[in-house]
């Protein structure tokens, strides 16, 4: 079990390191916290933060363990998540495609086509981030994940107890 400051610099360099393939998704648990779910080609990691809608939400996760084991949360089908460069003349179309009420989806297909990079190794400044999945609660795909979850639920509850929100607060 890790804080969210420590979990996301590890899931950082673990990007950093290799940023193709990666999949997040997010959703709510049935005691309406939020879930985050982020995979690379080798492991799954879960967030359980208070609300998917503060700016500062407190949390905590851990890696569940091998991909393979957790395939279930994971969407094959939709695009990798990843920093893509947004280059000027990707901005220039899309600006061009607003201004004109045009559909910006083949702009966003081209973007999307791109490989990820990690930005902290790339000589482009601007980034497009995503995609991120938004996923309803589809039940526990084994109960090892079962019980993982509950004691994320009952780590952020301690968390929120500590810092003196409880879960009213919400």
């Amino acid at each position: 079990m890790k804080s969210l400051k420590e979990l996301l610099a590890e899931i950082e360099q673990n990007y950093n390191r290799n940023p193709l393939n990666w999949n997040i998704s997010i959703g709510r648990d049935p005691h309406n916290y939020g879930n985050i779910f982020i995979s690379n080609p080798v492991n799954v990691w879960q967030i359980k933060i208070d609300s998917l809608f503060k700016p500062n939400p407190a949390g905590v996760g851990m890696k569940l363990g091998p991909v393979e084991d957790f395939s279930d949360l994971i969407s094959p089908s939709s695009p990798s998540f990843g920093f893509r460069p947004l280059l000027p003349s990707h901005l220039e179309d899309l600006q061009k495609s607003i201004v004109q009420e045009k559909p910006i989806n083949s702009i966003i297909d081209e973007i999307l086509s791109e490989k990820p990079v990690a930005p902290n190794q790339s000589e482009h400044k601007n980034f497009i981030v995503g995609p991120v999945m938004h996923s309803s609660f589809q039940g526990y795909v084994s109960d090892k994940q079962k019980d993982l979850d509950r004691k994320l639920k009952r780590n952020l509850d301690n968390l929120l107890n500590s810092q003196g929100l409880g879960r009213d607060y919400l």
